[in-house]
């Protein structure tokens, strides 16, 4: 039994206040790009109202550490606890490659001109670099399972095209991308979900299957498969549970940028005064050894490390001669 008293009936219950928002902008918006930004705060505000509040929904830009960006993203799903924004507005924010869980490419109507234009989209995201899974990183679960990848997502509110042709499209445009940057997702509201299942060598059983990463943890071979399910006004459930699904395993990620990033252009001459020094406690103290020594200045050599410069006063190149 499907209806309102059931979780399936929530998340359903929700596709229809999507579908009836929609209509609303495509009605009463006359500007379409303005109204392409309605459609896609929508859809940010059913996420942000229903994704674990770990997670938020915002629009804006993905920078890597080796300071690679990709284009504007429609929605970008990021970890809100570990992540630096390194740009901020209400629009539009710039993002860690290593926060982004999932990319959203939100779409009015979902034809192939708009669906090749999805799959560059999210191309530009997921081949930003992704710092490696390290012991930095604090797993979601304590499941051996985790995903660090990118769940790449196209969103139509409606489609021109039968959907096993638009499914075909999908097919084709998988040519000519490599396997980690397609999107894994395409779903049209009240319509269907496309997506990948697979299969285990030897078994019947078949589960779905997204490719986000290549370095996530190794999986046995599969026969691999993309479906096409007409979902009606199902469709937005069977997405969610497949972002729940890979948010649940997201682990939490520093994002610290390298020093040597993020003080690009910062100085490399620092002055040391007041030298102080610790014993076995925890304690700084007056260091008398260097009481007697002008400043010292410290470089950072090409190696990066640092190295002493003495600059002695003449009079204390006196003092030391005698």
């Amino acid at each position: 039994m499907t209806g309102k008293e059931t979780i399936a009936g929530y998340i359903a219950q929700a596709a229809k206040l999507l579908r009836a928002e929609f209509e609303h902008i495509r009605t009463t918006n006359p500007h379409a790009g303005e109204g392409g930004k309605e459609v896609e705060n929508i859809v940010k505000e059913f996420l942000n109202h229903h994704m674990p509040q770990r997670f938020r929904a915002t629009g804006g830009f993905v920078i890597d550490k080796f300071s690679e960006m990709s284009g504007h993203e429609d929605v970008l799903i990021y970890d809100a606890l570990s992540s630096p924004v390194y740009r901020y507005t209400e629009e539009n924010q710039i993002i860690s490659a290593d926060a982004i869980a999932s990319v959203v490419e939100v779409k009015s109507v979902l034809n192939k001109k708009e669906l090749e234009n999805g799959f560059e989209k999210i191309s530009q995201v997921k081949k930003l670099h992704k710092s490696p899974i390290s012991q930095m990183d604090q797993k979601a679960t304590e499941s051996n399972l985790t995903t660090h990848g990118t769940l790449g997502v196209v969103f139509g509110f409606s489609t021109d095209l039968n959907f096993a042709t638009l499914a075909g499209h999908c097919a084709e445009l998988n040519e000519q991308y490599d396997t980690y940057l397609r999107p894994d997702i395409i779903v049209v509201l009240d319509v269907g979900v496309i997506n990948y299942t697979a299969n285990i060598v030897g078994s019947k059983q078949i589960i779905d299957f997204a490719t986000t990463s290549e370095e996530d943890v190794p999986i046995p071979p599969f026969f691999v498969h993309l479906a096409a399910r007409e979902d009606g006004s199902y469709a937005l459930n069977r997405f969610f549970v497949h972002l729940m699904s890979h948010l649940a395993f997201y682990p939490r990620r520093p994002s610290i940028p390298p020093y040597s990033v993020m003080l690009e252009g910062a100085a490399q001459v620092a002055v040391m005064s007041a030298p102080t020094s610790t014993t076995l406690r925890p304690v700084l103290s007056p260091s008398h050894r260097r009481r007697s020594h002008p400043r010292r200045r410290f470089a950072r050599s090409s190696s990066a490390r640092t190295r002493s410069i003495w600059e002695p006063s003449p009079s204390s190149r006196g003092r030391m001669a005698a």
